[in-house]
């Protein structure tokens, strides 16, 4: 019999407990930033899956055909499969919460616009744009949410993002149907007529924009004095890594050194 203590699983049992801590501890406290972040989220959670539904629905009440209402799916993902770089290049120029408040009020404005309007070619346009201002959200959300945290917050904050947009948002299917049944009850007509799904994605777009209010309270981090002399120093690597290469290296460096960040 050994007379020497075990222990192992106290050990092991302190680890875990500690990690345990560890990820609660990651959620609180939180930067302002972080909170108004993830309640952003939340409301594009819910207009992602009640527009996902009441969208299709309301196209197919005007009459169109399941080959256009296709068409009409795609129109979104097109634009943000055009405005994905541009959109990112604006936000490191303009800076990001401008970019992130634009898509806060114009996101909602053409989503209400689809439920508005019947023609197929504003039908298509107005999905298009959707999906132009929509593609802000993922450019800007989570560099300011990495920006705003800790390396120690990081993973439990992007986990609970993903929660709040897929998990939570996942509700929104239930008001996406609940809404129609609502406002066909009030009016005395059929939840699937065009009237009770525009009240539907009138809903959606209601939850971008009133979730999206509190980011004006939203301050952008400014660039540290650490990452600043990062970007001297790689300036300075980057001139003599030139200069070593030649004559007509140094004068390439010499007519585009204003150039330079």
């Amino acid at each position: 019999m050994s007379l020497v203590p075990d222990t192992s699983e106290s050990t092991d049992q302190g680890g875990a407990s500690s990690q345990k801590r560890s990820f609660v501890s990651s959620f609180l406290p939180l930067p302002r930033n972080v909170y108004l972040l993830l309640l952003f989220t939340t409301g594009k959670g819910f207009q992602l899956s009640i527009s996902a539904l009441t969208l299709n629905y309301y196209v197919h009440s005007l009459g169109y055909r399941p080959d256009f209402i296709g068409v009409f799916n795609a129109m979104p993902a097109i634009g943000a499969l055009v405005s994905a770089v541009p959109v990112g290049i604006l936000a490191d120029r303009f800076g990001r919460k401008p970019v992130l408040l634009l898509t806060a009020v114009l996101t909602p404005l053409f989503l209400a616009l689809c439920g508005l309007v019947t023609t197929p070619f504003w039908l298509l346009f107005c999905a298009f744009l959707q999906g132009v201002v929509s593609t802000a959200y993922w450019v800007t959300n989570l560099p300011l949410l990495t920006e705003s945290t800790t390396e120690r917050q990081r993973v439990g904050v992007f986990a609970l993002n993903s929660f709040l947009l897929l998990g939570v948002g996942a509700l929104g299917n239930l008001l996406g149907g609940a809404i129609p049944e609502f406002v066909g009850g009030v009016l005395h007509i059929s939840a699937a007529s065009t009237l009770s799904l525009r009240w539907g994605v009138f809903s959606a777009a209601l939850f971008t924009f009133v979730f999206g209010l509190p980011l004006w309270l939203l301050h952008e981090p400014k660039r540290t004095t650490a990452s600043k002399a990062t970007d001297e120093a790689t300036k300075a690597v980057l001139e003599e890594s030139v200069r070593n290469s030649g004559p007509l290296s140094e004068a390439v460096l010499h007519e585009k050194r204003e150039r330079l960040p």
